[in-house]
């Protein structure tokens, strides 16, 4: 015999439901914005040091070469000297040496004979050496420094 029992008829209660509390995130938009500003820095700076780095670089090779350049000359003077000296006597050596001298003397006397009043043009009476110039702002030196890196880069480009 079956027997119903009302207990397994009837259908179960639903689950409790779990709820979490959730927090609300709120966005600092000032926060943001310096932590953006502070990244845009970082890269502005990495890449101004790669820039310079560059520039840096290209330069010492350049230097390279000229050094390498005058050391080929120099050594080009050596041979030539010693080959002028086997070739040119003493007594070359010594008229050559007297002629040069008579040649300042007669300079030195076209000079005297000159007119103290001497006029000279105005470019050369408004710069004078002993004169302290004026000290350049911060903003004229980074001007300054700025176009001699945009005049590198354009020399760089051309002489290759």
């Amino acid at each position: 015999m079956i027997r119903a029992c009302a207990r397994s008829l009837t259908p179960d209660s639903p689950p409790k439901v779990r709820t979490k509390k959730v927090k609300k995130v709120i966005i600092n938009i000032d926060q943001v914005r310096r932590v953006l500003r502070v990244a845009g820095l970082v890269v502005i700076l990495t890449m101004a040091n790669a820039s310079i780095q560059a520039l840096v670089a290209q330069t010492q090779y350049h230097l390279k070469e000229v050094h390498a350049e005058i050391q080929v000359v120099d050594q080009k003077i050596g041979w030539l000297q010693c080959e002028m000296a086997s070739r040119i006597t003493q007594q070359q050596i010594a008229r050559l040496s007297r002629d040069r001298e008579e040649a300042n003397q007669r300079e030195q006397t076209a000079l005297a004979r000159l007119s103290p009043s001497l006029v000279l043009p105005p470019t050369v009476l408004t710069i004078d050496p002993t004169t302290p110039f004026p000290e350049k702002t911060v903003t004229a030196k980074i001007y300054d420094w700025v176009s001699g890196v945009g005049r590198t880069l354009a020399e760089g480009v051309f002489t290759e």
